[in-house]
């Protein structure tokens, strides 16, 4: 149950930077087709949901050690 719920966490922050970047790409370039925005944004969130969790990973051990 416990993997359950961190997978879900996972997900969710990876939509949450998904949508992010979605609203950012739709006013940078307006004249991007509807696919490439959301192709973009996919990608970019993805990307920065693994550093997201790279880096909550990285506060969990140094956390453990003290």
């Amino acid at each position: 149950m416990k993997h359950l719920i961190k997978l879900l966490d996972n997900l969710t922050s990876i939509i949450v930077y998904g949508i992010i970047f979605m609203v950012i790409l739709q006013y940078a370039e307006p004249l991007m087709s509807g696919r490439q925005i959301i192709g973009y944004s996919l990608i970019l969130g993805f990307f920065a949901g693994l550093i997201n969790n790279i880096e909550r990973v990285m506060r969990e051990l140094f956390k453990k050690e003290d």
